[in-house]
């Protein structure tokens, strides 16, 4: 599970979190690539971490091999997913309401895009995955 690759792929992305969060700090960048560079950096570590276990106890790696390709896993975590995007499109429809209510037509504006974008994300989908299966 935890290849070569991927953990030089998370020390790569740890050190730019790290790079970004200091180029931010002596402000050289703006503070959003502070903000973004420490989630990167927070997300690179744990997975670094969580490599280094997975390569050292037999019993952890044993573990995460089994979840990795229990059926009932999967199957929850597909509904978990479709739940998630369920209640995002729903949410971002009401946002796009409640803005235009308040007189923020570009913001509401901008949420029925990013709607649209995500319901053709989703039919475009369906019919990649209806054609497969």
């Amino acid at each position: 599970m935890y290849s070569t690759k991927r953990m030089i792929y998370y020390g790569i992305l740890t050190a730019a979190g790290v790079a970004l969060v200091l180029l931010s700090v002596f402000e050289v960048l703006e503070n959003f690539w502070g903000g973004l560079g420490g989630g990167l950096a927070g997300v690179g570590a744990i997975r670094l971490f969580l490599g280094v276990k997975y390569r050292k106890d037999e019993k952890y790696a044993k573990k995460i091999d089994v979840e990795q390709k229990d059926e009932r896993i999967i199957f929850i975590s597909s509904k978990a997913k479709s739940w998630a995007y369920y209640v995002t499109i729903l949410g971002v429809a009401v946002a796009s309401l409640i803005l235009r209510g308040f007189g923020l037509d570009e913001a509401a504006q901008t949420c029925f895009y990013v709607l649209y974008g995500m319901l053709i994300v989703y039919l475009v989908a369906f019919m990649i995955l209806n054609r497969k299966y």
